[in-house]
Formats: C-alpha cells, structure tokens, sequence
C-alpha cells in the first residue's frame, strides 16, 4: 500500500511540476517619450551636450543615430554672452559607429552660472547650474589584486585623497589611458591607438567624515598588462548631478539583483529627462600596472 502511494506521489508531482510553465503575453502600455538630457560642464573645457528621446523597455532602436534629436536649438548662456550649440561627431570605439551630440565654442569659465536652454518642436526646457566647484589633491594611487563588493572578487586601483572640508561633496573616480589593438576591449572596427576613458559607476559621499582622508578602490574597466600607464583623477560633482549618477547605478544594481528594490531616477530639467551639471577635476597622477 505505501509503495502504491509513493508511485502516486510521484506521478502527481511530475505532473504538477510539468504543469508550471505557462506563456505570458505582456500587453504593452502606451509610452510617452521625452527628451532625454545630459550636459556636464567643466572649467576651461568646450561644453557638450547629448540629447536624444527616451524609449520603451520593448522599443527596438539599436543605433545611436536614432536615439539622436537633430532638430534642436540649443544655447547656453551666462552674463558674458550666449553660446549656441552646434551639432557634431565622434566616433564610439565601443559600439562601433557614430555618437552624435550638442558641441559649444566657447569653454566653461570657474566662477560662473551658466543657464541652459532646449527648443524643441515648440517646447522650451531650461535648467540652470553653477560652475563653482573645488577640486580635491589625489595623495596616492596603487594597485591591490583582489578586493571584494557584492558583485565578487576583483582586482583594484586604489585612490586616496582628503575630502574638502566645510562642503557637502560629491566624488567619482576617472581613469584615461591609450589603448591599442592589442587589448582585448579593443573591438574589430578600431584600427589603432585611441584614447579611451573609464568613469566610475559608483558615488563617493562625503556624509560625516568632512575633511576626512578618503580611499576607494575601483575595478579597472578594461584588461592590462604590467608596464600600462594610465592617468587616474578625482571628479567632483554638484548635487543634483552627483544624485542622477547614483540613481543610474542602484537601477542598473536592481535589474541584476531582485532583492534591491528598484528607484526612479531624478531629474533638474522640467519636462524633460537628464541632468544639467558641473563638475570639477583634480590634477592627475600617472598610475603605472603593476602587474
């Protein structure tokens, strides 16, 4: 009789578990697309400005032309004058074909306010930012083979300055190095040597420990050898860019992981979707692989 039993447990529980699946049709709501900002100024550099439309989750564009508005007047502006912003290009060694962007012709000056404003298809978007930020002093930068996050083990360059005291502050860590073909980021459509720029992910906030030495260790974005030499800065961000650029990496945290809880992303530009900032740059320090 127990046998008999067990024979039945054990059809019923295959059929149940074969019956689990089921196919799901997800109707799709109707989406209301934006445009899509950002625009990071930087003392004595010429501004730039990206702009495109957001898109659905399901939406099939692929291509940076695409995503591009191009029917824009742009201008930026303080109490010396007006810059209009005019279309350009580079190209995108990482995807292999043209970014396409907002350009300016006159560079960002320390000190100043600057006013933005978008017309587009009968719409005025406007936003405004101060470029007024202090930069830190890097005291060292070195190298650990294995640190670990949440995401694992990892090797790291290891950054450590002092945080600006009497401030709210806001950090990121950039690295600039040349690459050649010989790297293997380096993708089938780039033919030589090109200079290449990792941006950290992550938000350093000065909360409780102003004026406090500060480290932090960054995974490095592309492969390399020992002997490779790179230049690391510290940016400094003003809040509202500083809080965008987190926002942006605790969602890209929550679709990978479902136990952190998903955020809506902030934006300083009514009506539209992005950032309007300003940052700031320490002098870099040249970094050399260890291994």
């Amino acid at each position: 009789m127990k046998k008999t039993q067990l024979i039945y447990l054990i059809i019923l529980t295959g059929l149940l578990l074969g019956g689990c699946e089921k196919t799901i049709t997800i109707k799709r709501l109707p989406f209301e697309s934006q445009l899509s900002v950002e625009c990071i100024l930087e003392p004595s550099q010429i501004p730039k400005l990206y702009l495109g439309n957001t898109v659905a989750y399901f939406d099939t564009i692929s291509t940076n032309l695409e995503y591009f508005v191009d029917n824009a007047t742009v201008t930026l502006s303080n109490s010396l004058g007006v810059d209009t912003l005019k279309i350009a290009t580079g190209y995108n060694y990482y995807n292999c074909q043209n970014e396409y962007f907002y350009r300016g012709n006159i560079p960002i000056i320390q000190g100043q306010s600057y006013h933005l404003k978008i017309q587009h298809e009968g719409n005025a978007y406007e936003a405004d930012t101060d470029v007024n930020l202090s930069s830190v002093k890097i005291d060292s930068v070195s190298f650990v083979s294995s640190f670990k996050d949440i995401f694992g083990d990892h090797e790291g360059v290891v950054v450590s300055f002092k945080d600006l005291p009497g401030e709210k502050n806001y950090y990121r860590y950039r690295m600039s190095r040349i690459l050649d073909t010989s790297n293997p980021n380096i993708p089938d459509c780039a033919t030589g040597p090109f200079p290449a720029t990792e941006l950290g992910r992550s938000m350093f906030f000065d909360t409780n420990i102003d004026g406090a030495p500060l480290k932090i260790v960054i995974e490095p974005a592309f492969k390399h050898e020992q002997g490779d030499t790179a230049s690391v800065y510290i940016q400094t961000l003003d809040k509202a860019s500083a809080r965008f650029f987190d926002d942006l990496d605790k969602q890209k945290n929550a679709k990978i992981n479902p136990f952190i809880e998903p955020v809506f992303i902030s934006s300083n530009i009514p009506g539209a979707f992005g950032i309007f900032g300003a940052c700031n740059y320490s002098e870099p320090v040249q970094f050399i692989y260890p291994e």
